[in-house]
């Protein structure tokens, strides 16, 4: 588990330095997603639950999509066509949320973890807010004051969820982690 906070805080924290057309990525989210797709094969073998094995299939794609798309911005490539910057971008947003949307599964669903009904809803109500959040910024960039607005609500939710994961992970047997 501390894998997957660790890569969940990769994903989340992403800041550019920009120089000219080159876009350096500090803390690249594609390690994020190698920590989460290592931690779900060790849950999967440990737990025997089978999501975590879907999770890493989504964590695999989004790696490499973001990946490629860190050399882009290295090179300066991202920069030369805006519809396909924007095609790769609403791609990754549907693709992040249907991975948080299987990881959040793969944990609720995890029979060893004992989590109380209580806990679950807290993380799957943290995640419809995450979805709506994130959609709903998307969406605004037309109005790029409100966008700005709505992803930093956003931002508050997905450290609330990452912290939610980490709870998990100071109470869960070290077997887990």
């Amino acid at each position: 588990m501390k894998k997957i906070v660790l890569g969940l805080v990769f994903i989340l924290f992403n800041f550019n330095l920009t120089l000219g057309n080159v876009i350096i990525n500090l803390i690249p989210s594609f390690i994020g997603y190698y920590f989460i797709m290592n931690a779900c094969v060790i849950l999967a073998e440990k737990t025997q639950n089978e999501h975590y094995l879907e999770t890493r299939k989504m964590a695999l794609l989004l790696f490499v999509i973001n990946l490629f798309t860190f050399v882009l911005d290295l090179i300066g490539l991202s920069s030369v066509n805006p519809y396909f910057s924007a095609a790769i971008g609403i791609l990754n947003l549907i693709l992040s949320l249907v991975f948080l949307a299987r990881l959040t599964q793969s944990i609720t669903t995890t029979a060893q973890f004992n989590l109380d009904e209580t806990w679950i809803t807290k993380l799957r109500s943290l995640f419809r807010w995450i979805v709506v959040l994130d959609v709903l910024g998307f969406v605004m960039l037309i109005a790029p004051v409100i966008a700005l607005m709505v992803l930093m609500v956003a931002i508050v939710f997905h450290v609330l969820y990452i912290i939610q994961i980490n709870q998990l992970n100071q109470r869960l047997d070290p077997e887990y982690l």
